[in-house]
């Protein structure tokens, strides 16, 4: 307990302390709380460049044209430039080489006749042909011939409304003829197996496929609108050069009947060349078919009828009740799984690589 004596001062008596020796530390506390991260310093000064490391092994220099590279060992990048076989037996992997230039026929592809690409293989030509090669063509060295599955069909013109011609052939691919788009109402946009039907617009109650689908008592008719048309647009590798382009006006009424407009064709979609402009002065019959002649050189897969001026009527409705194109029809193309490869001197098959009589193969027609 500390001590204190009692002094008088003007102010009345006063207790002070009196402080005695000091006592021994007491033991040390518990340690606090670790304090937050301080933020962190300044980014110090780039270091020196390093020094360039060596050239590294690229690629060997030399060689000519139609060299390849490959292995001389084992080694990493000992390589060297060499001249490829003809090949020989063993089965073979053919495969396109990039930027190889065209020498005939279809252009150039490699025969592969080890596990490597471009090592031990040969540049041969690849033909197109819709009939059996012969030994002859054999004998005149390595070659693949593809079979050429494409066949053309006259469809000629025999009088209005005849069953000739290229809408009528493509409804009975099936059999007994049918539309050859589906019969959608509402719809401007039909497509169907060998066809698509599109028109730019749609009258209500007077649907698009009504002017391909041989009925007497119905028509396709546009909404009034500047230059409308109706075009088809051939499938499955089918195109026509077009003759003859027929035209049945309705048959519920004689308004609206066609006179100015343009047939046109497309091998596209996109740009059109003018195959004739039609502008009559009398408009058709009701239900009368009319028809016009074409002259082309070429076969489109997209045809069109486009309105360029009013209609009989003063109106910008195209209305038609059925349309027909007649000319020379082209279908099919390359045949899947169809083609021979012949090494100069005897013709094999691609799937078997057994030895075939000269001008057969397993699969030709």
């Amino acid at each position: 307990m500390a001590k204190a004596i009692r002094i008088k001062t003007d102010e009345g008596w006063q207790d002070v302390a009196i402080s005695g020796p000091a006592g021994p530390q007491g033991p040390a506390g518990t340690q606090g709380p670790a304090g937050a991260q301080g933020p962190a310093g300044s980014q110090g000064p780039a270091g020196s460049t390093g020094s360039q490391g060596p050239t590294g092994p690229g690629v060997v220099a030399g060689g000519t044209i139609d060299q390849i590279l490959a292995k001389k060992s084992a080694t990493d990048y000992d390589t060297k430039w060499i001249t490829p076989s003809a090949g020989g037996g063993g089965s073979a992997e053919v495969y396109e080489q990039p930027g190889e230039p065209a020498t005939a026929g279809l252009g150039a592809v490699w025969i592969d006749t080890d596990a490597t690409p471009s090592v031990g293989s040969s540049r041969v030509p690849v033909y197109r042909s819709n009939a059996k090669p012969t030994a002859a063509a054999a004998g005149a060295g390595a070659a693949i011939y593809l079979f050429d599955g494409i066949t053309t069909v006259n469809l000629n013109y025999a009088s209005d409304g005849d069953t000739n011609g290229l809408i009528y052939y493509l409804g009975t691919r099936d059999g007994a003829f049918v539309s050859p788009v589906p019969q959608t109402n509402g719809a401007i946009d039909l497509v169907g197996t060998y066809m698509r039907l599109l028109a730019t617009s749609l009258e209500p109650g007077y649907q698009t496929y009504r002017a391909v689908d041989r009925a007497a008592n119905s028509a396709w008719a546009s909404s009034s609108s500047s230059n409308p048309s109706l075009a088809i647009e051939l499938y499955s590798g089918r195109s026509l050069k077009p003759n003859r382009v027929a035209i049945r006006h309705r048959s519920d009424a004689v308004n609206n009947g066609l006179l100015h407009f343009a047939v046109e064709g497309s091998i596209d979609g996109v740009s059109w060349t003018l195959l004739r402009q039609v502008d009559d002065t009398v408009g058709p019959a009701q239900n009368e078919w009319r028809s016009w002649t074409l002259t082309s050189s070429v076969s489109y897969r997209f045809l069109r009828t486009r309105m360029t001026g009013v209609d009989a009527s003063g109106q910008n409705y195209m209305v038609i009740g059925e349309i027909e194109w007649y000319g020379q029809l082209t279908e099919g193309g390359l045949v899947e799984n169809r083609y021979q490869i012949s090494d100069g001197t005897k013709w094999y098959s691609v799937a078997t690589a057994v030895e075939l009589p000269d001008g057969t193969v397993n699969a030709w027609p």
